[in-house]
């Protein structure tokens, strides 16, 4: 059929950028940093070389997408090849959703963990050793110092809720936390592929390595 067709055009199309093969890899990096970041109690490594990535390509994206909505050849009636723009659209325009929920979702599950550990991050210098991006640290630094201000003001039960609130006295992460992972790499008697069922403390330096993923 003639609609068929288009849409096997429109698919062959979009993969034949050389630029779909790091995408793709980078979307599968992206989703398993997901994964990680929420199912670990504690905060992983900002993933730097990634965003650098995504980030880029993304606002590439949402560009080619605003030059194609404003692209008066297209519209959703007529014949097949005129129509063919409109659907591309859709499809750029839901991968774009796609990569934008990751990102969001992403960096609510690292920030949730910095309100909660403020002050523990700040103690270890925490942007030193990669654990936090450049806007982390800024909104770690905003946030302590803000607290800090409520806290020199008030006294009695209302200081020590903002100094709580602040993450103030932590202990850190939770290192006993049973989490799911999957051996990537050759490791002892496990199998790669296999999923374990283990204690964070005993597969946090895995995770950081690579050789096994969180699920």
């Amino acid at each position: 059929m003639e609609v068929d067709s288009n849409i096997d055009d429109i698919l062959a199309g979009l993969s034949t950028s050389p630029d779909i093969p790091s995408a793709s890899h980078d979307l599968q990096l992206l989703t398993r940093a997901w994964v990680a970041e929420r199912t670990a109690p504690a905060l992983l490594p900002y993933p730097t070389d990634l965003l650098g990535r995504v980030l880029p390509r993304l606002r590439t994206q949402i560009e080619h997408i605003e030059a194609l909505a404003s692209d008066t050849t297209t519209t959703s009636g007529g014949s097949g090849a005129q129509s063919t723009p409109t659907f591309a659209l859709v499809i750029l325009q839901l991968d774009l959703e796609r990569v934008k929920f990751l990102l969001r979702s992403l960096l609510r599950a690292r920030l949730a963990k910095i309100d909660a550990h403020a002050e523990w991050l700040a103690a270890r210098d925490a942007g030193a050793g990669g654990l936090l991006g450049a806007e982390e640290l800024a909104y770690l630094h905003a946030k302590l110092a803000l607290w800090r201000a409520v806290v020199a003001g008030v006294g009695g039960e209302v200081a020590g809720r903002a100094a709580a609130a602040a993450g103030e006295g932590g202990e850190g992460w939770d290192s006993l936390r049973v989490v799911f992972v999957r051996v990537l790499r050759p490791h002892g008697e496990w199998a790669v592929g296999e999923v374990y069922v283990v204690r964070w403390e005993e597969v946090s330096a895995l995770v950081e390595e690579g050789g096994v993923e969180l699920v």
